[in-house]
């Protein structure tokens, strides 16, 4: 299966993965705009043990879109999800099997794309700008990203987790 899903079609034969681990990682419409104000670009998917990871385009210039709801109806049947900022993902999608990264390991994740700064310094302007930066762009810049996590993934989780997870983080989510 390639890389990108963009038909329905193709959501239903990545569903038939049945994964249960996975990251899950929003591409936003301008990664400067607060979530409440924003919506999604696109969605990368990786199996905390495949060898690639796959986008699915929401609301992208270069591919087709998927209705969210069918997303949200396949982020529903994972076991556990992988975020790297839960409070900023339940702005999207209300799922109660989140995992947020920094509560397993805090870590200082450094990912940057020249086609990035180079967007967004050339057209500030535009509202959803990562709607007009190639969709392969936003792959690779995820690509980029899990291999930097992929190494939380197994940890065991502190004894804290839970409550930093499932109610701290509610909470602030809550009060925005």
């Amino acid at each position: 299966m390639f890389w990108l899903i963009e038909t329905e079609e193709k959501l239903r034969e990545f569903r038939e993965k049945k994964f249960k681990k996975v990251f899950v990682e929003i591409i936003s419409l301008n990664n400067k705009i607060h979530p409440t104000q924003n919506d999604i670009s696109c969605l990368y998917i990786r199996e905390i043990e495949d060898t690639k990871g796959y986008l699915i385009s929401i609301n992208h210039n270069d591919s087709l879109p998927i209705d969210i709801q069918y997303i949200y109806q396949l982020l529903q049947e994972y076991e556990e999800i992988f975020v790297r900022d839960k409070k900023e993902f339940l702005h999207y999608f209300i799922l109660r099997q989140l995992s947020d990264l920094h509560f397993i390991s805090p870590t200082d994740i450094q990912v940057s794309l020249p086609v990035y700064d180079h967007f967004y310094k050339q057209y500030s302007n535009i509202g959803n700008i990562n709607s007009i930066i190639p969709i392969v762009k936003h792959y690779e810049y995820c690509e980029l990203l899990f291999s930097q996590v992929k190494h939380i993934f197994n940890l065991e989780k502190p004894q804290y987790f839970n409550f930093y997870n499932n109610k701290v983080t509610l909470v602030f989510w809550w009060i925005e």
